[in-house]
């Protein structure tokens, strides 16, 4: 059910089991258009989150997608969900390699890849395969894919081609180029733009390309 109180909307959904949570069309559509990545606004209860964080093999370098891999675990346990239209935390990035302006360093840029397939690995093997449909996990892969893409734009120049190396250990030519195209344009980049990183993309795996 909605409920609305002054300028705040609340949305709020029960259910008993992980399957019942992924049956339910209306909490699994809101779900997904709430920024299921983010962890930072959201409150997860302990025992929830304990739970959720036991499914991860021990000294596993998930650094990379951390926050969606304890979002989607920790659903498998909790019993509700409610969401509210309003922000009640400050997120300090100021130390943050996520929204650095520059990388300047490949050490740097690695650091926001770091245990990315790590993270997908434990998720694909958490959930059923109709539940990672319903989770449109595909569209989740390249979206995260276009935000790793959107961040080598921020390398400079004597970085760019360890940086291009490093996406290529955790995401092949085409869905570089998918992610590209379908999902960092038009939001982030003109089409131009677009082209430019997909051209930068195939040059690396094929030098001769004009």
């Amino acid at each position: 059910f909605n409920f609305t109180t002054d300028n705040e909307s609340v949305f709020e959904c029960t259910y008993n089991n992980e399957e019942e949570f992924f049956d339910k069309d209306v909490l699994t559509s809101y779900v997904l258009s709430s920024s299921i990545s983010c962890l930072w606004n959201k409150w997860i209860k302990t025992d929830v989150l304990k739970k959720a964080i036991s499914l991860i093999p021990k000294n596993e370098e998930i650094s990379a997608s951390e926050d969606t891999i304890f979002v989607l675990l920790s659903y498998k346990y909790a019993k509700s969900y409610i969401h509210i239209n309003n922000v009640y935390y400050i997120y300090n990035t100021t130390h943050s390699n996520a929204v650095r302006q520059s990388y300047e360093k490949i050490e740097q840029f690695r650091a926001i890849l770091k245990g990315h397939n790590n993270a997908y690995s434990i998720i694909m093997s958490s959930f059923s395969t109709y539940e990672l449909d319903r989770l449109n996990i595909n569209d989740m892969y390249y979206n995260n894919c276009s935000y790793f893409v959107n961040r080598y734009r921020y390398c400079t120049d004597d970085v760019k081609k360890e940086a291009m190396e490093a996406l290529y250990e955790h995401f092949s030519r085409e869905v570089l180029q998918v992610a590209t195209l379908k999902y960092l344009f038009p939001v982030y980049v003109n089409l131009k733009e677009a082209i430019a990183i997909c051209i930068e993309i195939e040059k690396y795996e094929n030098p001769d390309f004009e």
